[in-house]
């Protein structure tokens, strides 16, 4: 019930959707509605330049650690060595 009322607030206020969950990107998909993961909202973060990379890299590093974390190991490992080169390069 929770999910569909995202998609559906969403689609109404056309928002973007942030999500991990797979059926709820299928969800917004089938509805038109953008939707988009942890991931791309560092790179948006990223791109901006808020907050700095370090921050960037120790909440990924932190989130990569726990347990829980389902994100892709690839893109995780591909953005925490671009964090690392750019901080090392400060």
């Amino acid at each position: 019930m929770p999910d569909s009322f995202a998609v559906a607030l969403a689609k109404e206020r056309q928002w973007l959707l942030l999500t991990g969950d797979g059926q709820l990107r299928e969800l917004a998909g089938g509805e038109n509605v953008e939707c988009h993961g942890v991931l791309w909202l560092l790179d948006m973060m990223e791109d901006a330049g808020t907050p700095g990379v370090q921050f960037l890299y120790d909440g990924l590093f932190a989130l990569a650690a726990h347990p829980r974390c389902h994100l892709p190991r690839r893109e995780i490992t591909t953005r925490l060595e671009r964090y690392r080169i750019i901080i090392g390069r400060a």
